[in-house]
């Protein structure tokens, strides 16, 4: 397999990576993943530090035990590495010339500026790193209600500042130390949002052109079948070997319906559907825009309290 570029690298340095000034002496680079999904780290080991060795760290969180896989490179090297990656990183930017500075290595110390667009290599990193495509069967109908999340210690939100820059969604706080963006996403926000990077992920390229070739259907009715899948997906651990393999989505694609709306039933409307009764907007429920779904849900109580009124006014005067 071909080995990352310097800019996924860079983003996924960003999402899962860390740069620490060890005794104030030297630079620390690392990277992590856990030991299922390490096949990233082998290749930047290839990539960045062929004659480095990588570690096992053995650890529990929230009762559960985790096997991780780390990518250490510290001193000259580590200098040498971060720098090669600084023209590309976006929230350890600002980190790693600092330690630069600290460290007497003025004349490598770059512009803490940070792109105003995200790089579709980077982001690939930074979404394979931290990113999560997530989907659940919507309570109002049968449709799947899509998600994609990248999560980020919250002294570095750089990274996801410019995620909502580009494609939207909102940043919230979790916990303490722990931010997350996080963007719901019809059939034309999945597009727009995983085809320009979807082919440069690594670890969830299966994930993105599954997701993909649903949202070509215009809309994702299927719910059920999709969620499933995208959790069987999640559960396969992306080892060095399987990341060698080409992906290919057909067979789940083939097991998906493109189901056509049902009367009552609430799906998310198909890409270029218009509301069925003004024929300007965008349908919100049962082929409808909001305002003329609205009007159309509330004339019918609107006209008996009317009726009602009119019926209990005339019973009033007669009786005067």
């Amino acid at each position: 397999m071909q080995l990352p570029s310097d800019k996924y690298l860079a983003g996924f340095l960003d999402g899962d990576g860390s740069l620490t000034l060890a005794q104030g002496k030297y630079l620390w680079l690392e990277m992590h993943q856990m030991q299922a999904r390490d096949g990233v780290i082998e290749l930047a080991r290839q990539a960045l530090f062929p004659q480095g060795r990588l570690h096992t760290r053995d650890g529990r969180r929230r009762g559960t035990r985790t096997v991780g896989t780390r990518l250490v490179i510290t001193g000259q090297k580590a200098v040498d590495q971060a720098c090669r990656l600084k023209p590309y990183l976006v929230a350890k930017r600002v980190r790693l010339n600092q330690f630069l500075r600290e460290l007497g290595f003025t004349e490598r110390v770059g512009t803490d500026s940070i792109p105003v667009y995200p790089s579709r290599k980077w982001l690939a990193g930074y979404f394979d790193a931290d990113g999560c495509i997530s989907a659940c069967v919507n309570r109002h109908g049968g449709s799947a209600s899509l998600a994609f999340s990248i999560d980020a210690d919250v002294a570095e939100q750089d990274g996801l500042e410019l995620v909502q820059k580009a494609f939207g969604g909102r940043i919230y706080l979790r916990g303490v130390k722990g931010a997350r963006w996080e963007m719901k996403a019809d059939a034309a926000q999945a597009r727009a949002f995983l085809t320009p990077f979807a082919k440069h992920l690594i670890l969830k390229r299966e994930q993105a052109y599954f997701v993909l070739g649903c949202a070509a259907m215009g809309h994702f009715r299927d719910g059920r079948i999709i969620t499933d899948t995208l959790k069987a997906m999640k559960t396969h651990p992306h080892r060095l070997s399987d990341l060698t393999a080409e992906v290919d989505v057909s067979g789940f694609l083939a097991k998906v319906r493109d189901l056509q709306p049902e009367p009552g039933r609430r799906y998310r409307s198909a890409d270029g559907q218009m509301c069925s009764s003004c024929g300007t907007r965008r349908p919100y429920a049962r082929g409808l825009c909001n305002p003329c779904w609205q009007q159309d849900r509330y004339t019918p109580q609107r006209s008996k309290r009317q009726s009602e009124q009119l019926t209990l006014f005339g019973a009033n005067e007669d009786n005067d």
